[in-house]
């Protein structure tokens, strides 16, 4: 078995403070064989853990993209960092490179490329899955209600799915990862098992999410104030913190390997 960590944040994002020796030393003694690093909008931390790492454990290089509309989306395998920002172009750069692209959180508000603030046209939802490699089925820090979607989601268009961390600290590596059952593994699409913790089956109030959305929806047109205000108070509430009714991961999935081609036609 080879198992993989994806999504994983370094101190070279601004929302995390782990360094590149505790993200070595916590995947290691979780017994991780490859770790994606996808720093917000830089490679600098993932090249940082793959310096630390040396030959002790595969450290893929990769980015979380944030996109001029705010989606957010993963390339993994990056040999230079790209600065187109508009989501389709984007996708094209990632694929000239050889990277493979990866969706997270589809329907997080605020950065997920499917949210329904956004209301997506049909064509821009084929558009975007015609250039995409997996999904993250389930985020360990998005909502039950969140995953359960994406799962669905997923399962209706023949996706290859992954599961993400979402690490912010060293701490939290190692609780949510796929398993692959040889070392020569095509990211989502070989045969795999996926662990995360088990999640407390929770549904949003229809006014919460509404109102929610609103905000989303206008964000980028409030004052900068208004934005660092509601990021501190999400952050005082510990509404970013990993979304988990148990701490240990547990098997949750064991997947075939997904169809090769034809996810759209």
């Amino acid at each position: 078995m080879t198992r993989a960590e994806y999504h994983v944040h370094s101190a070279a994002s601004y929302d995390s403070e782990a360094s590149p020796q505790e993200i070595v030393d916590r995947a290691l003694a979780a017994g991780l064989d490859v770790l994606c690093v996808t720093d917000h909008d830089t490679i600098d931390g993932a090249l940082a853990v793959q310096a630390r790492a040396n030959r002790a454990l595969r450290v893929v290089v990769g980015c979380e993209f944030t996109c001029d509309d705010g989606s957010h989306v993963l390339g993994l395998g990056l040999t230079e960092m790209i600065s187109e920002r508009r989501v389709l172009p984007l996708l094209d750069r990632l694929e000239a490179q050889g990277a493979t692209v990866v969706l997270p959180h589809l329907f997080r508000r605020g950065s997920g490329v499917f949210r329904p603030e956004l209301r997506r046209a049909p064509e821009f939802v084929r558009d975007v899955l015609a250039r995409t490699d997996a999904v993250e089925c389930f985020n360990a820090r998005d909502t039950f209600e969140n995953n359960a979607r994406s799962q669905r989601f997923a399962a209706e268009h023949g996706l290859p799915t992954i599961a993400g961390s979402d690490a912010h600290r060293a701490a939290e590596l190692g609780r949510a990862f796929v398993e692959y059952r040889d070392a020569a593994f095509v990211h989502g699409a070989s045969a795999r098992r996926i662990f995360f913790p088990t999640q407390a089956a929770a549904v949003e109030s229809p006014v919460k999410r509404r109102v929610m959305e609103l905000y989303h929806r206008n964000e980028r047109r409030l004052p900068p104030v208004v934005r660092r205000a509601y990021r501190a108070l999400r952050r005082q509430l510990r509404a970013d913190g990993p979304r988990r009714a148990e701490a240990e991961p547990r098997l949750q999935y064991d997947l075939p390997p997904a169809a090769p081609e034809g996810i759209w036609p």
